[in-house]
């Protein structure tokens, strides 16, 4: 009974704290996903380690002027060209034998207004990215919830 009680108030403050956070903290303007990874690839390509690991904790929902993914989330057909215009352009980052983990994907107070399908399109465009990046991001690491590292 007291556990169950104890339970209910922590769910309680819990709520609380996630309704506080949501009206009070400042939206921000952007999300650019696309240069923290290019920021990264720098970072890893100089690590020198065999085994690398890249973990993005986001909803994946890119904000860039390139690209927003709230106006439009990119078709198969746009996101082969946007890789193709990066590729030309030597602005794809180096992440050769890479292993991402994506946690938080489509989760948190932006992505959940988004309709389901359109979270799967985000989720296609990050897969032929990190593709096309040399990664490997396998379909059990785009996470919505954290993930576990000890792998």
């Amino acid at each position: 009974m007291r556990q169950l009680r104890l339970k209910k108030d922590l769910e309680a403050v819990a709520s609380g704290v996630d309704a506080y956070l949501a009206a009070e903290l400042p939206q921000a303007r952007q999300s650019k996903i696309i240069d923290a990874v290019r920021l990264a690839s720098d970072l890893l390509e100089s690590a020198g380690r065999p085994r690398r690991t890249l973990v993005i904790y986001s909803d994946m929902i890119e904000e860039s002027e390139e690209l927003n993914f709230f106006r439009h989330v990119p078709t198969t057909e746009e996101t082969q060209r946007f890789l193709e215009q990066q590729r030309v352009a030597g602005r794809l980052p180096r992440l050769d034998g890479v292993h991402v983990l994506v946690a938080g994907a489509g989760a948190g107070l932006y992505a959940a207004k988004l309709p389901s399908a359109q979270l799967d399109a985000v989720r296609a465009f990050w897969t032929a990215y990190f593709a096309a990046c040399g990664a490997e991001l396998r379909a059990g690491d785009y996470l919505p919830t954290a993930v576990r590292l000890d792998d």
